[in-house]
């Protein structure tokens, strides 16, 4: 696993604006695929493309969305991608990331990790911080999850405000995340 991956990972979810304290429920999700990956998103959010988006300076975007304005900010998805020399379990990646962005947090607070099964019943982990990219950005809130499928390493990262504390229906649609796509 490369520390690129992490570093990207980081920076599109620290550098994504996000402000709404609005909690997504369960039944307002949709389906997204592309390729062969899956997951439940937030219905209604708008993909970013163009100008909106943040490129990575190591590996791959996939995809990003964007919530409803408020205060200025915006609730983000961000999945981001990166070859790996040997496949290694998703849980494991998960560990590993968040160690190596949290050191790269101006400050930072893990708040939960749970362990779960994936729909295939692949062993993954969310993981719920908070942080600031840097001392002039405010503080959010992070949901995220990684997914090995193969030699690829994917991380999804639900950016929020800090001020969102009920995060269950985003770590749902993150346990959704899936290498084979379901929906188009």
């Amino acid at each position: 696993m490369r520390k690129s991956l992490l570093a990207l990972a980081a920076a599109a979810a620290l550098l994504a604006s996000c402000g709404s304290s609005k909690t997504v429920s369960a039944s307002a999700s949709a389906p997204w695929a592309t390729g062969s990956l899956s997951m439940s998103v937030p219905k209604g959010w708008t993909k970013l493309e163009g100008k909106d988006v943040i490129l990575p300076s190591q590996g791959s975007f996939v995809m990003g969305m964007r919530g409803t304005e408020k205060f200025g900010e915006y609730e983000n998805l961000n999945v981001v991608a990166d070859d790996l020399a040997n496949p290694v379990p998703s849980a494991d990646y998960a560990d590993t990331n968040f160690t190596l962005m949290s050191a790269k947090l101006a400050s930072g607070l893990p708040l939960t990790t749970v362990p779960f099964r994936f729909n295939d019943g692949t062993a993954g982990k969310v993981r719920v911080f908070e942080g600031k990219y840097n001392a002039s950005t405010n503080l959010k809130r992070y949901v995220q999850t990684a997914r090995v499928c193969g030699k690829k390493a994917y991380v999804a990262t639900f950016t929020l405000a800090a001020t969102t504390k009920d995060t269950t229906n985003y770590e749902a649609m993150l346990k959704t995340f899936d290498c084979a796509a379901k929906a188009q």
